[in-house]
């Protein structure tokens, strides 16, 4: 196939990608023979079929930081999301004993080679994910792991990297929207004790926001405290939205392990 050669950048997606360079997903997936359209490697080369090389401004790009509003304006109303703290029940995703999902929220797990610079570990491995109870965390670590409600999400995997997400899909009338996300990385390198060391490195820990097919790049996730990530996107027209987090530890360490709760979607109201 004839083209110009894109070189993945850190956080690109097919989508972004695409936007970049005025060619659709199908037809660089079909270029390159790429079978999923989520799974692409910073550093891959991807044929892009008449694309001349220039690189496109988007006219929507993501926010580079979206722990940062972009408008001032509260949201206000219900929270739209189904389950939104993972209060109401849990079930077996795909009937996956380790993997306790809340009701009505979804699950995608990466468990191919980890190709990432720097990173460790050879393969990504499947985290076990668990709805944990208040009384399910020590006392001590209580006030650090459940932001809302008696109930979070506890993912973790010791001794490899782990790349995964948690999302669900949501009907929207147009508007403006605002996605809140909090959670906590609980990425340790070791223990002095009983003590955990958290890893400082900014890449042992990062997260993106899932909106369809696009969202945000990667961003770092700093492990050992509370991070809330904060998404506004407009919806033109009524749709079917999914929206998550993707989270990834690239380093293989003791713990890769993640506290998840208290996320809300709500209307921006028109100023």
């Amino acid at each position: 196939v004839s083209g110009e050669i894109y070189t993945v950048q850190p956080g690109d997606t097919l989508s972004i990608i695409s936007d970049k360079t005025d060619v659709s997903v199908e037809e660089i997936m079909a270029a390159n023979n790429l079978t999923d359209a989520n799974i692409i490697a910073v550093g891959q080369e991807l044929v892009i079929p008449g694309w001349s090389g220039e690189t496109a401004v988007t006219a929507n790009p993501a926010p580079e930081n979206p722990t940062q509003p972009t408008q001032p304006v509260a949201a206000t109303g219900a929270n739209l999301f189904p389950n939104p703290s993972f209060e109401e029940g849990w079930y077996f995703f795909q009937g996956v004993s380790e993997w306790q999902l809340p009701n009505q929220w979804l699950f995608a797990v990466d468990e191919g080679a980890n190709n990432l610079t720097p990173g460790s570990g050879g393969t990504f491995l499947r985290p076990e994910v668990r709805v944990l109870a208040r009384s399910d965390i020590p006392p001590a670590e209580q006030n650090l792991f459940l932001f809302d409600g008696t109930h979070t999400i506890k993912a973790f995997k010791g001794d490899a990297p782990t790349n995964f997400s948690i999302f669900t899909d949501v009907a929207l009338q147009p508007g403006s929207y605002r996605f809140i996300a909090n959670f906590f990385p609980d990425a340790v390198t070791g223990y002095v004790g009983s003590e955990k060391v958290w890893n400082g490195d900014p890449l042992a820990a990062e997260y993106r926001v899932i909106h369809n097919g696009g969202g945000t790049g990667w961003q770092s996730a700093p492990a050992g405290q509370k991070n809330t990530a904060v998404y506004e996107f407009t919806v033109t027209a009524p749709e079917t939205v999914r929206l998550g987090i993707g989270f990834r530890n690239r380093f293989s360490q003791s713990n890769n392990g993640w506290f998840i709760d208290d996320w809300s979607l709500q209307a921006i109201p028109t100023p």
